[in-house]
């Protein structure tokens, strides 16, 4: 019998799941600092999204967002980032709203000089959708080594077993990057076997966990209680790491300053 739910919702091929919006003018970034933002935007809908979006998106020069949306009105707050590029993975499409996609995005005043979108091998149940990763990489003025960023959102009402198989796909990833990276997002973990998981396999590559100003501010799992978003970086030294309070999503905005080492 065909699941009912289903029907509302598209599955994306992987060769159609890349949408870039706008153009960066830069093509390096700079070597000491760098400044970031994360956050799970609930596709823009809340009323406070768009000014909160321009406000704690200021002089950012690296955005990992997840569940970016290609409607109009989200859209619509990426221009107040003149001359930046936004490369989103869509995830699927919304049958009943426009055929929009939603996803996750990372975007920049600097051009990446590589970008990759890929869709986990599992389905979230009911939807029978897959969570996409978005991941892009930067040149570096001065330096032969590139930046790798990760934006994650992480498959969720799926068995330990697919949320294992999607940080596997991570770290190939990563295992094939020698410089700098920062690995961020939803991670949906909602349980402590899962969030143990993510901090062994961040931990044999080298990365290290963010600690922010505020930290308890950040989304838990309705439960559990366990924190969702997290950050991890490798090759910087952590200035500053602080979680916004925020009405623009359910989730909250967190910012990074990085200095690279």
């Amino acid at each position: 019998t065909q699941n009912p739910v289903r029907r509302y919702f598209q599955r994306v091929p992987i060769e159609r799941a890349h949408k870039t919006i706008g153009n960066a003018e830069g093509f390096e970034l700079k070597s000491h600092d760098l400044q970031v933002l994360i956050w799970n935007v609930k596709k823009g809908m809340k009323e406070s999204f768009r000014s909160e979006f321009a406000k704690y998106g200021e002089a950012k020069d690296v955005f990992l967002i997840q569940e970016a949306y290609t409607a109009d009105f989200f859209t619509d707050s990426l221009a107040n980032f003149s001359n930046y590029q936004w490369d989103l993975g869509i995830s699927f499409t919304y049958r009943l709203y426009n055929n929009d996609g939603t996803g996750n995005m990372i975007g920049s005043w600097v051009k990446p000089s590589w970008v990759k979108v890929e869709h986990t091998l599992d389905y979230e149940p009911v939807t029978e959708t897959p969570k996409t990763t978005a991941y892009a990489k930067f040149r570096i003025s001065g330096r032969e080594e590139e930046l790798l960023v990760i934006s994650i959102h992480g498959i969720n009402f799926a068995s330990l077993g697919a949320y294992e198989r999607h940080l596997e796909q991570v770290r190939k990833n990563i295992e094939q990057h020698k410089g700098p990276v920062i690995f961020a997002g939803d991670f949906n973990t909602r349980t402590k076997r899962r969030f143990a998981e993510l901090l062994e396999m961040a931990q044999s590559l080298d990365l290290t966990e963010v600690k922010f100003v505020n930290g308890n501010f950040r989304m838990r799992a309705v439960g559990t209680k366990n924190i969702l978003d997290h950050a991890f970086v490798r090759g910087f030294e952590i200035q500053h790491a602080e979680v916004f309070k925020s009405e623009g999503s359910d989730h909250k905005p967190m910012a990074l300053e990085l200095h690279f080492l």
